[in-house]
């Protein structure tokens, strides 16, 4: 994710390559899931928060370049939108007051990014809750520089 890369235009042989990729994977899940391949011990706990970047009318701002360039952690990264940003917790072992301590973490960064943020643009808000948009907030010129959001 946040990985810059050339837009690309993709012919219905490409789909039809990527979508039995796609069903690859997942029937790979599947059985990971049925034969339960997954580590149980240590139990862990990570989390990823996308957030949404509004203006004071609640409107998208298109500024997650700027906030990242400010709040210069490597734990936040571009989303889709330029309006949007993520905030990646790495996985923990979910022992002893693990969560409080994620907690605190997830609490500090998210004050750090909201008090960055209203140094450009109003306010966080979570991705759940979507800021009220117009037609050029959904545009592909919207997009993120990140080329994920074009490929």
């Amino acid at each position: 994710m946040g990985r810059d890369i050339q837009a690309t235009k993709f012919s219905g042989e490409d789909r039809r390559i990527y979508r039995d990729k796609v069903w690859r994977s997942l029937e790979a899940f599947a059985t990971m899931l049925r034969e339960r391949l997954f580590e149980a011990d240590p139990a862990q706990v990570g989390q990823e928060i996308e957030l949404n970047l509004v203006d004071s009318a609640g409107m998208p701002s298109m500024r997650n370049a700027e906030v990242l360039g400010a709040l210069a952690d490597p734990a936040w990264a571009t989303e889709m939108g330029q309006f949007n940003l993520e905030i990646n917790v790495p996985p923990r072992r979910l022992d002893g007051d693990a969560l409080a301590d994620l907690e605190r973490e997830i609490r500090a960064d998210l004050n750090a990014g909201d008090t960055t943020a209203r140094g450009t643009v109003r306010r966080n808000s979570p991705a759940g809750r979507c800021p009220r948009s117009r037609a050029t907030s959904l545009a592909a010129t919207s997009s993120s520089n990140a080329g994920f959001a074009r490929a």
